[in-house]
């Protein structure tokens, strides 16, 4: 019975050092190839059972998912699906490294709030937030709810915080465009001039300024043949232009 339990009392506290960064897809093997010894965090042995569980649960989650540690150097740990709200050229080089310099154009965002999380050591949550990220174009518009927890260690410190976020950006969008389209239909049933019609209607998909990039509105005549150009708006000037 000793000899079990001695066993047992000389066994390392912490998680193996390969355990938290087992699994993770692209983002797993590139941290276990990494030099982490080279780092501020310093080689995966040393690193504190909070930030050790916390690598493990970024790298398997399926949602976005990223983890920046140490207030002064805030290297970063993200998983895959957290690459796309960075800069394409950053990639996976950015693991392991301070983020100072890589928020891919989303510093005004993230950082502010990065900031107060660690110095409150509460929690903070960002709903429906807009990011630029590289996907399918090079700057593309995208929204996520992002929720940014502090990462605690002995005795009472933030070390990190972990950040995770769904994406919500169909909602948004559709949302938008659904408003959009109410506005215009409650706006032709108000006025009461042909004119006084386009006129509202090129100033509502003026305001909508993100799905439109110009308008031009014609007024046929009686029998088709002609158009006559009533407003046009370029949203790029957010000005309406109405012919006489």
């Amino acid at each position: 019975m000793d000899s079990q339990l001695n066993s047992i009392a000389d066994r390392p506290t912490g998680l193996h050092d390969a355990d938290c960064l087992m699994g993770g897809g692209e983002a797993g093997a590139q941290m276990r190839a990494h030099d982490w010894s080279a780092t501020s965090v310093g080689p995966v042995s040393q690193w504190p059972l909070s930030l050790q569980a916390a690598v493990g649960i970024c790298l398997n989650s399926r949602v976005p998912s990223a983890i920046w540690w140490g207030r002064e150097h805030l290297t970063a740990f993200y998983n895959d699906t957290y690459q796309i709200i960075l800069r394409r050229a950053d990639g996976l080089t950015s693991l392991g490294r301070p983020c100072r310099d890589r928020w891919a154009g989303n510093e005004e965002i993230f950082r502010p709030v990065i900031d107060r999380v660690f110095s409150s050591g509460a929690g903070e949550c960002l709903e429906d937030q807009l990011v630029v990220v590289n996907r399918t174009l090079r700057e593309e518009e995208a929204y996520f709810t992002f929720s940014f927890s502090p990462i605690h260690v002995p005795p009472g410190n933030v070390g990190g915080i972990f950040c995770s976020g769904v994406e919500t950006t169909s909602r948004v969008i559709a949302e938008r465009r659904l408003r959009a389209l109410r506005d215009l239909g409650a706006s032709a049933a108000a006025v009461q001039s042909i004119a006084a019609v386009c006129d509202s209607a090129a100033r509502i998909m003026g305001e909508n300024s993100h799905d439109t990039c110009f308008c031009l509105i014609y007024l046929l005549d009686g029998d088709g043949n002609r158009a006559r150009l009533m407003a046009a708006l370029a949203s790029t000037q957010a000005q309406i232009w109405r012919r006489g």
